[in-house]
């Protein structure tokens, strides 16, 4: 995707490289906080907050908008949006209930080094290139290791195990078209060896296809700790 020109000259915001990645990557994810965007740039904060000034005052974030306990939230603006994805769309504000979520995806992204400019689809922009149809009830997807990889990020408490099967299922049938693979990361109460016990169950039942889709379960906390190897089906991340 690239960050679209307006018929209006005037009101667009010619931004430098760096201002760039974080516009797009903010419009992804629809909100980031300070923190999570200089490690995704890798720079320091001292520099973000000096960007975030530039940006607000073109008109291409809010004010930093407190949700809950933690740093407050960057949230690009409509014009923002509409610079990515070529046309306005309606204003969006984080939650309570999304934050902690929202929080784990970024980070989940960058551990897994996919911060240039092609290297993630968010699901907000795998609905907007599908005219807003489909079902994406996976984050985001990548390529891993040669594969078209689909990420889920869990951070639920308790989930019924009737629950988390048909959360697997949509899941693991929605990633198979066109992917090869997910990558499921329990940041909640479910672990991974839940959630591979419970594919197996599912393959050996018939409800999915023994050969459809490579599906492997990570732990949040080793996948975003540099000094832990996480090996995955795609290599290790």
């Amino acid at each position: 995707m690239t960050i679209h020109a307006r018929d209006d000259e005037d009101d667009y915001f010619y931004a430098t490289g760096r201002e760039s990645r974080a516009i797009y990557a903010l419009v992804q994810h629809r909100a980031m906080q300070p923190d999570v965007l200089a490690d995704f740039l890798g720079t320091g904060r001292n520099h973000v907050y000096e960007m975030l000034t530039r940006l607000h005052n073109g008109g291409m974030v809010h004010p930093l908008t407190k949700i809950s306990a933690g740093p407050k939230w960057i949230v690009p603006t409509r014009k923002a949006v509409a610079q990515v994805f070529g046309h306005s769309m309606p204003d969006w504000q984080p939650s309570r209930l999304w934050s902690a979520r929202g929080r784990a995806i970024a980070q989940v992204r960058i551990a897994l080094g996919a911060t240039g400019w092609s290297d993630w689809e968010s699901e907000r922009e795998l609905h907007y290139d599908n005219d807003h149809r489909g079902t994406y009830p996976y984050d985001g997807r990548l390529i891993l290791g040669g594969a078209l990889v689909a990420v889920k990020v869990d951070t639920s408490n308790y989930t019924p195990p009737s629950k988390l099967a048909e959360i697997l299922v949509r899941t693991i049938r929605a990633a198979a078209d066109p992917g090869s693979g997910l990558l499921y990361v329990c940041a909640g109460d479910t672990k991974p060896e839940t959630v591979v016990r419970t594919v197996d169950e599912l393959t050996r039942r018939g409800v999915l296809d023994n050969g459809a889709l490579k599906v492997a379960a990570v732990d949040f906390d080793d996948l975003t700790d540099p000094a832990i190897p996480v090996l995955t089906p795609w290599g290790v991340a």
